[in-house]
């Protein structure tokens, strides 16, 4: 019997003949992966890097996290953090 977290769980997708195309995820799954809709992945696969096998599309799991990089949010603390970084490499270029 199939536990809920084993159904919850994003699996790698499988070729017609159920062979695991290990590092690739099917529509189904990546938004399992991604906790969203299968509607909200197959909306975005203009943006989103994928292959297409006849019916089938496969996405590579590395590049949907690539993909997913482009929405992180940094907090306030890692600007200020970075603009901190940036102003002491600045002082130490014109101090030298």
């Amino acid at each position: 019997m199939e536990s809920r977290s084993d159904r919850n769980s994003p699996q790698s997708a499988q070729d017609p003949r159920g062979h695991t195309l290990s590092g690739y995820l099917g529509v189904r799954e990546a938004a399992s992966y991604l906790s969203v809709s299968e509607r909200f992945v197959r909306t975005r696969l203009s943006e989103i890097p994928y292959f297409k096998l006849g019916k089938k599309v496969l996405i590579r799991r590395d590049e949907l996290d690539d993909w997913m990089e482009g929405f992180r949010v940094h907090s306030v603390k890692d600007e200020r953090d970075g603009l901190d970084q940036i102003a002491d490499d600045l002082a130490r270029e014109i101090l030298n």
